[in-house]
Parts: structure tokens; C-alpha cells; sequence
């Protein structure tokens, strides 16, 4: 009898992991393209109140900075606030001022974050690339040439880029984690994933809640990967 308690309590336990792994977005099927993605990030890319994840709206400065400091931070907590338009008590005071007191940004100017803007698509590899900089570098040990050759050649918007977001982007593209257009597709070959949408990588347009899932559901699946 104990050990039919037992199988019966494994097989419920693995019942209600598989159901906690379902996405209960009211706004999201399984048919959407990034439905997988929002299911292996829905643990720290949170929906809205009423049961929605808005997955056409776009990610703004402070979404990314949560998003960031509850896959990466350790909880911490701060009694004062660099930024001007970082009130404290805010959803996301904590996890700009980890941003900042890490390096990992210095807002849009010198006394603003930019809460409310929204970010592009190079910006937050900008973000990503500061948080996982020493992961990334010492991937091959520590092969930065290997990480930061080819992988835009074949992005007909790849002048677009802006200067300062020129290394993300390359590495980006050469561990290709992040480019994803409207119907992802990836494909691993010799350490790397080739990714995009029509051969554009959109890097000025904003990002929207729906690509920033599939973003970081491949940043953390390579980050197991290459551990």
C-alpha cells in the first residue's frame, strides 16, 4: 500500500509540473509562434494582473531591467535611488539600481533611467551582452576572436547597427541568442545558431514582450548549453 501512495503521489507531483509549465495567458495559444518561449520564461518574464501577457506590446526600459534582476540578481535591496525618475517603492526600483550599481547601465542620461521608454532591439542586446559579458568571453577560453567574426554579413539592415552596440550585436549574431523576427527559425551549426527573419535584424525597432521571451529563453538555453 505504501509503495501505491508512493507512485501515486511521483505521478501527481509530475501531473502538477507539467501543468505549472502551461501558459495560463489569457492572450497567448499554443499555436503563437512564441508560445514555447513565454512557457521557459514566464518564471521571471511575468504577465499583467489580469491574467494577460500582451505579447504585441512593447518592452519598455524598466520591463528589461526586472526582467534582468530576477534571472540574475541575488534579491537586493537598496534605500536610495540613482535616477531621478526612479521613485522609491517602484515595481522596478530595485532592479534599475542593481542595473546601475553593477555597471551594467548608466540610464539615458545622468539623472534619468528613461522609465516609461520603450527599448529596441539593439539595446537590450546592450543590456544582455554588460550582464553575461564574463560568460560570453570565457566561452572558448576566452576566444573574443572567435566570438566576434562573421554572423552579420548575411543581415541586409546590418548598417544599422549603432556604433555602440556594434560587439553585442556580433555576438549576437555569433552565438545567436537574441535575432528573431515575427516566425523564429534556428539552425545550430559549428558552436552557432543562425537566426533572423528575412535576412533583417531590426535592431532600431522596438522589441516587443513577445520577442524579448524568445530572447531570453535563448540567452538562459545557452547559457545551460555552454556551461
Amino acid at each position: 500500500m505504501k509503495r501505491i501512495i508512493c507512485i501515486f503521489l511521483v505521478l501527481l507531483a509530475m501531473a502538477l509540473n507539467i501543468y505549472a509549465e502551461e501558459v495560463a495567458f489569457s492572450d497567448v495559444k499554443e499555436s503563437d509562434w512564441y508560445y514555447n518561449s513565454i512557457i521557459a520564461t514566464q518564471r521571471y518574464i511575468k504577465g499583467y494582473p489580469d491574467g494577460s501577457f500582451r505579447p504585441k506590446e512593447n518592452l519598455t526600459r524598466e520591463m528589461a531591467a526586472q526582467i534582468l534582476y530576477t534571472h540574475e540578481g541575488n534579491g537586493e535591496k537598496y534605500d536610495s535611488y540613482s535616477f531621478d525618475d526612479v521613485k522609491t517603492g517602484a515595481w522596478y526600483a530595485d532592479a534599475v539600481e542593481w542595473l546601475y550599481q553593477n555597471g551594467y547601465t548608466a540610464g539615458v542620461s545622468e539623472d534619468l533611467y528613461g522609465v516609461g521608454q520603450y527599448v529596441t532591439r539593439q539595446d537590450l542586446m546592450c543590456l544582455i551582452y554588460r550582464v553575461y559579458q564574463s560568460e560570453w568571453e570565457s566561452y572558448r577560453g576566452g576566444d573574443r576572436k572567435y566570438m566576434t567574426s562573421g554572423g552579420l554579413e548575411k543581415f541586409k539592415d546590418r548598417n544599422e547597427i549603432a556604433d555602440y552596440a556594434q560587439v553585442p550585436m556580433l555576438f549576437a549574431c555569433r552565438l545567436a541568442f537574441v535575432i528573431t523576427g515575427d516566425n523564429w527559425a534556428m539552425v545550430e551549426v559549428n558552436h552557432q545558431i543562425m537566426v533572423g527573419h528575412n535576412n533583417m535584424l531590426r535592431p532600431r525597432d522596438y522589441c516587443t514582450r513577445a520577442e524579448a521571451s524568445v530572447i531570453f529563453g535563448n540567452v538562459n538555453r545557452l547559457l545551460t548549453y555552454y556551461a
